[in-house]
């Protein structure tokens, strides 16, 4: 689940299934039977598999909530043919200018390699120790997945990591959503894994429409930015430029705080100088 363009009423959610239709439930009225929670019935588009495992969930489904409640806590699940999922639960943004949100980057999630999302999960832990269990959003700065060519990948991300069962989560893009096993090549720029996987406000300049966007969450302005794409392409850079531009005038008065975020850094620390990735 991740944030609709406003994340006290809004929030958007993306799964992939071998089955072509589903029921999603959620409610906020979290001890009651599921046949009484809210129901959506649901179509997946079909697609030919583009990871490198054949036949792997080749439906893709989309789903937006609206109308929510600021600063409640929803719990929901998906049916498809006779599974249902597990409970995940997620709670949308409140209106106090008051509230706590984890950063993680580069995890490079990877089946076989159990420590990468051990890390997170302590991580994770330690940070809900700290905060009174707190912790609504999770903000990422991408290469969430070693390779993103990769469905397997993905699985362990979200299955192995603790947080996707508690919270709203947000990525952009990185070089690594690109890589497959078989090649880890950054000269051609690709969203086609992050697109097939990650579902974000359609708000972004069109050049890179699903990896540049923003999205409010109480007093803080979210502007999400590929730097990958920028990297390799400078009428990318200049239109997120001036996507920046027109979209703190036009959310003017609705935030308190701008954060900006993207998977390459625009300083580099050890120089004071702009990063070594052109994105200046």
């Amino acid at each position: 689940v991740g944030p609709g363009e406003n994340a006290s009423t809004e929030m958007l959610f993306s799964w992939r299934s071998t089955s072509k239709t589903a029921t999603f439930y959620y409610t906020d009225e979290l001890n009651t039977p599921l046949n009484d929670w809210y129901s959506i019935e649901v179509n997946g588009e079909y697609e030919d598999s583009i990871f490198t495992e054949e036949k792997i969930a080749n439906y893709r489904f989309e789903l937006e909530l609206t109308d929510l409640t600021p600063n409640t806590k929803y719990a929901y699940t998906i049916k498809s043919s006779s599974t249902t999922a597990e409970t995940h639960y997620f709670q949308t943004a409140g209106e106090t200018g008051n509230f706590n949100f984890l950063w993680v980057s580069d995890n490079h999630a990877y089946p076989s390699i159990t420590d990468r999302q051990d890390k997170y999960n302590t991580l994770y832990k330690e940070a809900m120790n700290d905060l009174n269990n707190d912790i609504p959003l999770v903000v990422s700065t991408g290469d969430d997945v070693a390779y993103g060519g990769n469905y397997n990948n993905w699985q362990t991300l979200v299955n192995k990591i603790d947080f996707f069962k508690t919270t709203v989560f947000i990525p952009v893009t990185g070089n690594h959503s690109c890589y497959t096993y078989e090649s880890s090549s950054n000269l051609e720029k690709t969203d086609t894994f992050f697109d097939a996987i990650i579902n974000t406000p359609d708000n972004g300049p069109d050049e890179d429409r699903n990896t540049s966007f923003w999205f409010l969450y109480d007093s803080i302005l979210f502007i999400g930015l590929d730097a990958f794409a920028s990297n390799k392409n400078s009428s990318i850079l200049s239109a997120q430029k001036e996507f920046f531009v027109e979209t703190v005038e036009a959310n003017e008065g609705k935030y308190q705080y701008i954060i900006v975020f993207q998977h390459y850094p625009w300083m580099d620390a050890l120089t004071g100088g702009y990063g070594p990735y052109g994105t200046n």
